[in-house]
């Protein structure tokens, strides 16, 4: 037992560098716990990605589900700063859960990503969630009805309905801020994990 705690303090101290950050890999394996979450009581996982400096301060949100394999699948329709109008629509997957976190910490770099929170949820359909972004991301954007907050929830509903019980539609009276850190936590989502 000395022996396993003198190897993980040794690791806890020591540095890696990912993609030009620094980061511990203690706080590396603490975010990926926290989106694998507890897989063996459910099916899926979803997740939500906030970067809270976007869009003058409202927010920007992304999403990711996993596969029963472990495999994470995200997305985000990103826009331009300060324009409000769409850059492009991203998705990426399958891919394992550390490709992931590196991708949404570093897809923004003046306004990042720097926070998500995670639900378990039942009958998760991967395919169905990016067959819907997918869908999603050839309309129309529209800042009220169809924006990065409306098309990670509808993809995340096309996952699994159990991800969605509780909230009401995005854009109700929310932005992606308002509606990340209370609406989600009002219903039963987790804690505000930082990225």
């Amino acid at each position: 037992m000395q022996i396993k705690r003198s190897i993980i303090t040794l690791l806890t101290a020591a540095v890696v560098v990912l993609a030009g950050s620094w980061i511990t890999p203690a706080a590396a394996a603490g975010a990926q716990e926290q989106v694998r979450g507890h897989r063996q009581a459910f099916a899926g996982r979803a997740c939500v990605f906030n970067a809270p400096a976007a869009a003058d301060g409202f927010g920007h949100a992304g999403w990711a589900v996993t596969d029963a394999a472990g495999h994470w699948y995200s997305g985000a329709t990103e826009v331009k700063d300060n324009e409000h109008k769409p850059d492009v629509s991203w998705r990426r997957g399958p891919e394992d859960v550390m490709a992931m976190l590196q991708h949404f910490r570093t897809k923004r770099p003046a306004t990042p990503y720097t926070r998500f929170r995670c639900r378990d949820v039942a009958n998760p359909d991967p395919g169905n969630a990016v067959n819907k972004f997918s869908e999603l991301a050839k309309q129309d954007y529209n800042l009220v009805t169809n924006n990065c907050l409306t098309r990670s929830m509808t993809t995340i509903k096309a996952y699994s309905d159990d991800a969605v019980t509780g909230l009401p539609g995005p854009g109700v009276g929310d932005g992606p801020n308002g509606y990340f850190e209370a609406r989600l936590w009002q219903a039963g989502w987790e804690n505000i994990v930082p990225l």
